[in-house]
């Protein structure tokens, strides 16, 4: 009989699961059933709801605004500028919301501004924004921070890392003199290729003062007035020799116009001094 009662205990156990599982579904089943009937009958609902949440105090009344910036590498700024950009972002993304005080805080469509601010603020990268109850709504931005003043068609661009234009204002280029200037078609989207090419030699990056883009294939890049003229491929070779060629050589501090590197293995120096230059490295036994 022990094997009787076992059985019945394990059917019991059963139905029991059986009929809690059913009870879930009947409970679902007429809050759903309630709901389409108050659509039905209550086209207004949605203002119906509001109203209810207005009368409970779920108004909005607060804005918090958190403006993350990554790590970067810019020096130079000045704090009171920093906070002057704070401010200014915060006042452009309460603009670009256009929220009213005292409107019911679940009438506020978070996925429609979350896109609303992407679409009209170039410099943000990423954002949340969630409800806060009973009366706040929280936004975190991600800021795009300027990697380079972009040079095109006679107009200068402040750029991020990605390419993206965050200002076509002259004003806001000629304010930052601390970023590199790269100039061409196509110099935007690969500004960040070079620049992770030139963190093997950061003596070298300090002097340049311009690259240029040549054809979309390579870089030409200008340090006082040598055109130092790149390959199209193992940028970070190139860049690497030259450093070497100028830590022992001094080349970079001779009269010379064109340093030409687009063969690898062959370079060719073009100036007043590139004759002494060729015969100082034949001297140090290496050849140009």
């Amino acid at each position: 009989m022990d094997g009787k009662t076992g059985v019945s205990k394990q059917v019991g156990t059963g139905k029991r699961r059986k009929y809690k599982y059913l009870s879930f579904r009947y409970i679902f089943a007429e809050i759903s059933a309630i709901a389409l009937l108050f659509c039905a009958f209550y086209p207004n609902w949605e203002s119906q709801f509001n109203k209810i949440s207005l009368a409970l105090g779920l108004c909005f009344k607060n804005l918090e605004i958190n403006i993350i910036t990554p790590p970067s590498k810019d020096i130079g700024t000045e704090p009171n500028a920093v906070c002057d950009t704070v401010n200014t972002h915060k006042n452009s993304i309460t603009a670009a919301l256009g929220l009213r005080k005292g409107i019911s805080i679940f009438s506020v469509d978070l996925e429609k501004k979350r896109h609303l601010l992407r679409k009209n603020l170039a410099w943000i990268k990423a954002t949340t924004i969630k409800r806060c109850l009973p009366d706040t709504i929280k936004i975190d931005v991600v800021e795009r921070v300027p990697l380079a003043r972009w040079q095109h068609n006679y107009k200068c661009y402040l750029i991020d890392e990605d390419g993206v234009i965050l200002s076509d204002k002259d004003e806001d280029c000629s304010v930052r003199p601390d970023l590199p200037l790269v100039v061409g078609e196509g110099a935007s989207t690969e500004a960040k290729i070079l620049f992770a090419a030139l963190n093997c030699c950061p003596d070298l990056s300090k002097r340049i003062s311009s690259y240029v883009r040549v054809g979309r294939r390579r870089w030409d890049i200008y340090i006082d007035k040598i055109k130092v003229m790149m390959p199209e491929e193992k940028l970070q070779i190139a860049l690497a020799k030259l450093d070497d060629l100028h830590r022992n050589l001094s080349i970079l501090d001779h009269e010379i116009s064109v340093i030409d590197m687009r063969i690898a293995g062959r370079y060719v120096v073009r100036g007043k001094q590139a004759k002494a230059l060729l015969e100082k490295t034949r001297a140090f036994g290496k050849e140009i």
